[in-house]
């Protein structure tokens, strides 16, 4: 075994190693969120698991915050907000929120919304 300078630091390190195993463990990314049942999740990825695209993943809102960030987002843009702002539907990536006044006979819908878990964008489904 002979001895070689760490490409990283300098230091004296054995040949058989590509650099210090605290300068190795600094370049591993722990991170832990919470998924959509609240229970912690704890993920670590090495360096070279990583892709352009690979992001960390964020907190998943609830219906009731996607009923809030509606509302906002009504409020926001001088759009009527009516009585009743109701998570309808969702899928694996949005909520539909469904906003609408009740008439004697009828259903006064104001707007249909798409609320991404992921990134809390609200989107009218009519635009």
């Amino acid at each position: 075994m002979a001895l070689i300078k760490c490409p990283e630091c300098g230091k004296e390190i054995s040949d058989k190693a590509n650099m210090l195993y605290d300068e190795a463990k600094a370049l591993i990314s722990d991170y832990s969120y919470k998924d959509a049942e609240g229970y912690e999740q704890y993920v670590r990825k090495y360096p070279d698991e990583y892709s352009e695209k690979d992001e960390q993943p964020t907190d998943i809102i609830d219906g009731s915050k996607a009923v809030e960030l509606v509302t906002n987002y009504l409020i926001e843009n001088d759009i009527y907000v009516p009585e009743y702002i109701e998570v309808e539907n969702e899928d694996n990536e949005n909520y539909v929120v469904h906003c609408f006044d009740m008439g004697e006979h009828m259903t006064q819908t104001v707007g249909w919304f798409y609320v991404n878990k992921e990134t809390s964008e609200v989107t009218s489904m009519f635009e």
